[in-house]
């Protein structure tokens, strides 16, 4: 008798630890569906430049790919990631890139100079002082990348370091 209501109490369990597994995992599919779909195209976005303005999605200029470099300067992927952008440069004419960073302004300037990124039209350094950046594209890591085509629309997210050749060739294959 006692073994009979053991074996009925564990299967109660298992039953129940799956039910809850399975509502774990639709949640997680779910939250996953909304994060997709809120990256799709460009959500709006207010960051800060290294000169101190307001930088928002309006600013962006139409007809040109996007690529968001979520970034901290003492990263050493995020260093040669970079370096590996500033050597193909001439090759992203109608790209505009925003590195952004929680770090304080003087260590994004720094980090830019080094780079020697600085003053290229195309090439945006951000702050983003209220660490909202992660959340609302879901970068789980540094560096995070997101590629946008010239129509604003998502081509790719990348955690990790990416190549240059890589983000060229994710940019001629919407082209």
């Amino acid at each position: 008798m006692e073994k009979v209501l053991l074996k009925k109490f564990l299967i109660s369990i298992i039953v129940v630890l799956f039910c809850v597994m399975g509502v774990k995992i639709v949640t997680l599919l779910q939250h996953k569906a909304q994060i997709e779909h809120s990256l799709a195209t460009v959500p709006d976005f207010s960051l800060q430049t290294i000169e101190g303005t307001p930088f928002t999605k309006a600013q962006l200029p139409e007809n040109v790919a996007i690529v968001f470099i979520y970034f901290n300067t003492e990263c050493e992927y995020c260093f040669y990631e970079a370096k590996d952008i500033t050597s193909h440069k001439e090759q992203f004419k109608e790209t505009i890139f925003l590195f952004i960073s929680t770090e304080p302004i003087e260590n994004i300037v720094n980090f830019a100079k080094e780079q020697e990124l600085e003053g290229y039209d195309s090439f945006l350094f951000l702050q983003d002082r209220s660490h909202t950046f992660a959340k609302k594209f879901n970068a789980p890591s540094i560096p995070y990348i997101l590629i946008y085509g010239k129509n604003k629309e998502l081509l790719i997210r990348h955690r990790g370091q990416l190549k240059a050749e890589k983000i060229i060739s994710v940019l001629n294959e919407q082209n």
